[in-house]
């Protein structure tokens, strides 16, 4: 369940799902905005620099298969790239208790890529420069570059959040089969359980006068 945090659709549903909760677009949008940035340069690599997977040299060594195909390019880690980037914009807009958690899970999914064999270490410590090189060029951006390059405003409704939210993991289960519909209405549970538990800890706060 954790390995799958990196594969982008599962960050944007979980921001869109923030969204609806929190009514916080701006993470939201600098997110999607670094996560264009990440698909950008993780494909350019990728297909420029054509490194196996590990899994994939070793099942064609023990086949004594010269001509085995790789379908897939090792550097550098997509998944990794891409819970980095919400991981790094996360940071600069919640507390350090979630960031800690944030990269705690971001760390375990890069090194779940690496015991399955996707990837070596080195695919992940450039996939997660990537992403947090990312988050922070996005942050950048919104703060100091977005009026300068005179960018349209971009507004994110609820309108347009919930049927996004709805979509992806039908699109997901169709596509993925029937187990990613039960992985969504998990990892849902999930969010709903630690949304409320952030509001009983915030109504328990003593009221500060």
């Amino acid at each position: 369940m954790i390995v799958c945090l990196g594969k982008v659709w599962l960050p944007i549903w979980l921001l869109l799902v923030w969204f609806i909760a929190a009514k916080k677009q701006q993470p939201v949008l600098i997110s999607l905005l670094a996560l264009i940035m990440v698909l950008l340069i993780v494909t350019a690599l990728k297909h420029s620099i054509h490194r196996p997977r590990p899994r994939d040299v070793v099942n064609a060594a023990q086949t004594a298969d010269k001509q085995h195909r790789i379908y897939k390019s090792s550097f550098p880690s997509g998944d990794t790239a891409s819970i980095f980037t919400v991981a790094t914009v996360a940071a600069f807009f919640v507390s350090w208790r979630w960031t800690t958690l944030f990269l705690t899970a971001s760390v375990a999914v890069g090194v779940m890529r690496v015991t399955q064999m996707a990837h070596y270490p080195s695919d992940i410590f450039a996939g997660a420069g990537i992403g947090i090189f990312a988050g922070w060029l996005a942050i950048q951006i919104d703060r100091h570059h977005w009026r300068q390059l005179k960018l349209p405003h971009l507004n994110l409704t609820r309108s347009i959040a919930i049927p996004a939210a709805i979509i992806i993991p039908l699109v997901v289960g169709i596509s993925g089969g029937l187990d990613k519909l039960f992985f969504f209405a998990a990892y849902g549970l999930l969010v709903v359980l630690v949304f409320l538990a952030s509001k009983i800890i915030d109504c328990c706060k003593p009221n500060e006068s």
